[in-house]
Order: structure tokens, then sequence, then C-alpha cells
């Protein structure tokens, strides 16, 4: 589920990230937003489950069980 983009593996930066910070305090929260690659009808199932998932695996990175995940929206232009 490490996810590359751009030449980079996306869990395992978050968690060389996570480790440096650790140094030098404690991560208190993350800033999830979502873009719109799954806003269509077939790729949007199992989007929850999977973000739940994704949400322990933060939660696992950042050794906090109860770490605060806010989840930005996009706006609504209609």
């Amino acid at each position: 589920m490490d996810s590359l983009f751009k030449g980079t593996r996306l869990l395992a930066n978050l968690s060389e990230k996570a480790e440096y910070a650790s140094q030098f305090g404690i991560i208190k929260g993350i800033l999830w937003h979502q873009g719109e690659n799954n806003a269509n009808a077939e790729r949007v199932i199992g989007y929850k489950s999977n973000t739940y998932k994704l949400f322990e695996k933060f939660r696992g990175i950042a050794d906090n069980d109860t770490l605060l995940i806010l989840v930005g929206k996009l706006g609504s232009f209609f």
C-alpha cells in the first residue's frame, strides 16, 4: 500500500519524516486533504474502509493510537 508518486514512496517518506520529527517533539495531528482521484462511481467503492486503514497506518507510524486527523474538504463550486 506504499504508493509511488513522482519517484517517492509515500508511506516510507512519511515514516522517515515522522522519525526525524520525533527527535524534536511530538506529532500531535495530521491534516488530511483528499484529492479527487477517486471521485467516480467505480473508484469510490471501498474508499471509506481504505481511508480508515490508511489512518490506522498513520497512527502506527506516529506511534499514537489516538492521533488526531483533521479532514479537509474541497469546496463546492456549482
